[in-house]
């Protein structure tokens, strides 16, 4: 029973709980993306991969302008307070999806000036997916902003387990076309907002608590997050946009492959960030600066303490999952060294990413604008030159490692005007909490 009772308290856990909804989300979308690459053709799957990470990129706009504000007004603050926040923060995100749906109006006209179909698919149909994806979207922001994961979770799998369904029934009835992915991709939005309204988790009736004051500070602090919450979005677009005219297609699709395995680190990486900035924004509205900076320092140095072995795992067996995800068409392409070269760097990522979380929690977003614009346009000169250089996609994964370290730098030397710190100590700190965490978890076992 004392067993039985302490894996119920860890699967409680918030950390886990966000865990659990990234590797479901992650497993249910391997699927998914191996169905797509056996459905679809070689051209078809790259006209897919353009509109559906131009969409994703124009659908972070959204998401960064308001989920890290939100989160961050939100937790830890009163009933009335809290209800007040919704309402205002459903008035920015209607107001930014009425901007979306007027703007795809003359390009759903004038799309055949377009070339790529990729796009041509973007620009006809990112109104409307917008708008049939606002209460699901709503309701994400809310229940992480209130640490309930287990609805993050259920709400996720709504969403992915729809659009897989719709897939698996386009492959029974043998229509196997972009746009008909395309039309499952949008009924798997609407079911997602259908299940938020109804389940109330929305919180659509809070639109008449909205106030003028709680509105412009979401306003304030969104025009600066925005940058940060794209980051990751638009340098993956950038890269498939160079990739895609200066090597054409096929290059698109192999240089996927190794990205798209990156998941086995990205999933720590969002599930840990969606849990932490409630944590971090609370400790920064109670002003406990020691606890947040505990906080940073610890995931930090978890994280990757923790990766170091899964890295020297995949490095040794990348053929495996280049080979099961793609096929073996795969294996005598430039894929699975891609992912050794993107593993080995992921390492830096928690510095990255928790860096820039901290800065937003601690009400320096400008900061985190201003460093990306700086680590976008390396990203760019970067990438045209390793491609230049190499002639493969080999220049984009070691392009990737200049804008990364400038971020780290930048976001670092940030963060010393809140609170000093040495950068190698994290290090050392997240070895000792993991070798301790890793004793106590030997010591419960024991006594259970």
């Amino acid at each position: 029973m004392g067993l039985i009772k302490t894996v119920k308290e860890k699967l409680h856990n918030i950390h886990v709980l966000s865990l659990m909804t990234n590797g479901s989300v992650a497993v249910i979308g391997m699927v998914t993306y191996a169905l797509l690459c056996h459905t679809l053709s070689l051209a078809e799957r790259g006209v897919w991969l353009m509109f559906q990470s131009t969409f994703l990129l124009t659908d972070s706009l959204r998401a960064g302008f308001l989920s890290t504000g939100f989160i961050k007004f939100y937790a830890g603050t009163s009933v009335s307070q809290a209800r007040g926040i919704a309402g205002s923060a459903w008035v920015i995100a209607i107001v930014i999806t009425l901007l979306f749906c007027l703007l795809s109006i003359p390009g759903f006209f004038f799309s055949y000036l377009i070339k790529d179909p990729g796009l041509v698919f973007f620009v006809k149909w990112f109104g409307v997916l917008s708008l049939v994806s606002l209460p699901y979207f709503m309701a994400s922001c809310i229940v992480q902003a209130e640490g309930r994961f287990d609805r993050f979770l259920k709400l996720r799998l709504v969403n992915l387990i729809s659009f897989m369904a719709g897939v698996i029934l386009l492959i029974a009835f043998h229509e196997r076309s972009v746009l008909s992915v395309v039309y499952a991709f949008f009924a798997a939005f609407v079911i997602s907002s259908i299940f938020a309204l109804s389940s109330g988790w929305s919180k659509i009736g809070t639109l008449g608590k909205q106030n003028r004051p709680d509105i412009l500070r979401l306003y304030h602090f969104g025009k600066y997050t925005v940058g940060t919450a794209i980051s990751s979005n638009f340098f993956l677009t950038i890269d498939n946009f160079i990739v895609n005219f200066m090597l054409g297609p096929a290059a698109l699709a192999v240089f996927d492959i190794g990205v798209k395995l990156l998941e086995i680190i990205e999933i720590p990486m969002r599930s840990f960030a969606a849990s932490t900035m409630p944590i971090l924004s609370a400790a920064f509205n109670r002003g406990q600066k020691d606890d947040l900076m505990l906080t940073m320092k610890k995931l930090v140095g978890m994280l990757t303490i923790v990766m170091i072995p899964i890295v020297i795992l995949v490095i040794i067996f990348a053929e495996i999952p280049i080979g099961l995800l793609g096929g073996g068409k795969y294996l005598d392409t430039e894929a699975v060294n891609l992912f050794r070269l993107f593993i080995l760097f992921a390492l830096l990522t928690p510095a990255d990413r928790f860096f820039a979380l901290t800065l937003d929690a601690v009400h320096r977003p400008g900061v985190n604008f201003y460093k990306v614009l700086g680590m976008l346009a390396l990203t760019l000169i970067f990438d045209y030159i390793g491609i230049s250089l190499f002639g493969n996609i080999y220049g984009i994964a070691y392009a990737y490692l200049v804008p990364l370290i400038f971020g780290i730098v930048v976001s670092y030397f940030a963060l010393q005007q809140y609170a000093k710190f040495g950068f190698w100590s994290i290090y050392g700190f997240g070895f000792q909490e993991t070798k301790g965490v890793i004793a106590a978890a030997l010591a419960k076992f024991r006594k259970a």
